[in-house]
């Protein structure tokens, strides 16, 4: 093994620090749960639960007097997401997409990442990251294959993953 100057470790870590955080995006990743949050308030019972007022209008949910709507009505189902940074590599490269076992017509992504967000990536079902295309538009990504550690010497700090545009 290579002894390296000293101040390069640093320096490299300094380096590949700025590339997430400063130039690299931010990646919502999207898990298998949903959470309930309340629907906005002008949200309409079901018909047929005598929701009406005296004048045979339909009363809003929030209005009804000590029972829960039914059907859902009064409640949205919202995804479990977390963002994280990450700098996003959108692989050109005919080798790296045929290594992977994928078509040259796919969008293949390589992900770095702190080491520490390694479980939420193998965690999330997809992710969602802006096109190298548009940046207006976002793109969904899956995980083709699983984050590897790197670094320099025997730290190793970050990690590399490999994505597909869905």
């Amino acid at each position: 093994m290579a002894i390296l100057p000293s101040g390069f470790q640093t320096l490299y870590e300094n380096a590949s620090r700025i590339f997430i955080e400063e130039v690299g995006k931010t990646m919502t990743l999207y898990y298998g749960g949903l959470t309930l949050d309340e629907a906005p308030t002008n949200v309409v019972a079901p018909y047929g639960l005598n929701n009406y007022n005296e004048l045979g209008e339909p009363v809003p949910v929030d209005a009804l007097q000590g029972r829960m709507s039914q059907g859902g009505a009064g409640f949205k189902e919202t995804p479990v997401t977390e963002s994280i940074k990450v700098r996003a590599y959108w692989e050109k490269s005919t080798n790296t997409v045929r290594e992977l076992g994928l078509s040259l017509q796919d969008k293949v992504v390589k992900i770095n990442c702190y080491l520490s967000d390694v479980p939420k990536l193998t965690k999330c079902n997809y992710a969602e990251i802006n096109s190298p295309d548009n940046p207006l538009i976002s793109l969904r990504i899956t995980m083709v294959r699983g984050p590897v550690p790197y670094g320099l010497g025997q730290t190793y700090s970050y990690a590399i993953s490999y994505w597909k545009a869905t």
